[in-house]
């Protein structure tokens, strides 16, 4: 398994086929979460309100956003941001794994350590 790091100002703008972006339970969103909401007009906020309650290593996949070139973007539920540790991390990050083998995908980009 091969990992490459790559810094963008425009996240949203990366061509990949999946972009893993932590959220918070509660509608909780980190920079690239916001940043990935705006560009789609507002999507990640309607799934959090809606559909995804963030629990920690949870997954929902959101295909071809609007203003977003990912081909997926994958919400990795975080859990509640106070009780957010490194065990959290690595469970997310254990479940992006579990995520690309189970997709078959060679590649992806994961945000969870912004």
């Amino acid at each position: 398994m091969e990992f490459n790091t790559q810094t963008s100002r425009s996240i949203q703008q990366i061509k990949t086929p999946a972009l893993f972006v932590g959220v918070y339970t509660e509608g909780g969103l980190g920079e690239t979460a916001k940043l990935i909401t705006h560009a789609s007009k507002g999507a990640v906020e309607a799934v959090l309100k809606h559909e995804f309650k963030a629990a920690a290593g949870s997954m929902i996949d959101l295909r071809t956003l609007p203003g977003v070139r990912a081909e997926r973007v994958v919400l990795v539920g975080l859990g509640p941001k106070e009780k957010f540790s490194g065990n959290t991390l690595s469970r997310a990050h254990a479940a992006i794994a579990g995520y690309c083998s189970d997709a078959s995908l060679t590649e992806a980009v994961s945000t969870l350590l912004e």
